[in-house]
């Protein structure tokens, strides 16, 4: 059975529904594509659902819970990459190097392997913001019609656009944990 059929399965147990929406469904096809292990995507909507009243559950749409998820995902990153001792400065100019042409100026360089995972996340954002500003008005056009459905959400639709842009552009994800 495929990723997103059986977090489907796991997802409408969860919710106590006997169908997910579209969106929902391509929810479920982003996490597969962000590489998100599907028990890891379990324990963050489980978390997001459990902080619900049980008569609110099925009303509360699953892409919702993308908070709840990334902050399993880079707890599990953060476990697994502790396991096998990561050399987190080889890796922070790693990253630092596949990006650094999109940088206005050098970050400093980090003390600490929070301060260097922090400092990659704020580098992504600055990254993401100048690749859209770069990106062709079409295929702006192209992604806002493709994903206007998740426009209201804001984080997910931020998280689609930088999905789409990490593709276009070869970008890799800018974290420590995640190759």
């Amino acid at each position: 059975m495929s990723y997103t059929k059986e977090l489907e399965e796991r997802v409408l147990k969860i919710k106590g529904e006997f169908f997910l929406s579209p969106r929902e469904r391509l929810f479920l096809e982003f996490l597969e594509r962000a590489g998100i292990p599907e028990e890891v995507a379990v324990e963050g909507i489980k978390k997001c659902y459990l902080e619900l009243p049980f008569e609110r559950r099925q009303k509360y749409p699953l892409f919702l819970c993308l908070k709840h998820v990334q902050e399993a995902h880079r707890e599990f990153l953060r476990r697994k990459a502790q396991e096998i001792n990561i050399d987190w400065k080889a890796i922070f100019f790693s990253k630092l190097k596949a990006v650094r042409e999109f940088l206005s100026s050098e970050p400093e360089e980090p003390k600490s392997e929070v301060e260097a995972e922090r400092t990659l996340r704020e580098i992504e954002s600055e990254v993401f913001t100048t690749l859209w500003e770069k990106l062709d008005l079409k295929e702006k056009e192209r992604l806002l019609k493709k994903y206007r459905k998740f426009r209201k959400e804001e984080n997910l639709f931020k998280e689609l656009i930088k999905d789409e842009l990490r593709e276009i552009y070869g970008i890799p994800f800018l974290s420590l944990y995640v190759d």
